[in-house]
């Protein structure tokens, strides 16, 4: 003989099971931690696009290698960390300064995206990059970025215009 058993739910219940899966879940969202009273380290948001960008990179070609060379840029950097609307002067906390460590150069083809990882292993503190990587198969295009420290953090500012090898 079967038993069999119904399930009758009220609607309160259905409600109190729905907001449970809700919470459980989180719609793909990272769940915050309400409970903790830490005061996090207020880390700067900074705008890369209020960093100087790198001028006047050129591209040139010698013995099968890309030389590609630019401006340098001048630093120490001063910018503002809060916009002062009201009339009070700036004080030192306002301002965050901004100091060169060096360069990464981007390298990708014509017909691709800016990649991710520069081209050099490590940063470069010259205003020339040879690339002897550069093969005949595609048209090779660069980008350079300077790359800032403000306190501890390191910050990547605006890529420059993108130079591409003339046709071969």
């Amino acid at each position: 003989m079967k038993t069999q058993f119904k399930i009758t739910l009220s609607k309160c219940t259905i409600q109190i099971i729905i907001i449970l899966t809700s919470l459980f879940f989180h719609c793909g969202r990272k769940p915050r931690n309400i409970f903790s009273f830490d005061s996090e380290k207020s880390t700067p948001s900074i705008n890369p696009l209020s960093l100087p960008t790198i001028k006047e990179i050129k591209l040139t070609r010698d013995n099968n290698k890309n030389i590609i060379s630019w401006q340098k840029l001048t630093t120490p950097v001063s910018v503002l960390s809060k916009p002062n609307n009201n009339n009070k002067q700036n004080t030192d906390d306002d301002i965050l300064k901004f100091e060169l460590i060096g360069y990464n150069i981007y390298k990708f083809a014509s017909h691709a995206f800016i990649p991710q990882e520069p081209l050099n292993p490590t940063l470069t503190t010259t205003t020339q990059f040879e690339d002897s990587s550069a093969s005949s198969k595609y048209k090779w295009c660069y980008v350079v970025r300077g790359v800032f420290k403000v306190k501890e953090n390191i910050i990547e500012g605006p890529a420059s215009q993108i130079v591409c090898e003339k046709n071969r």
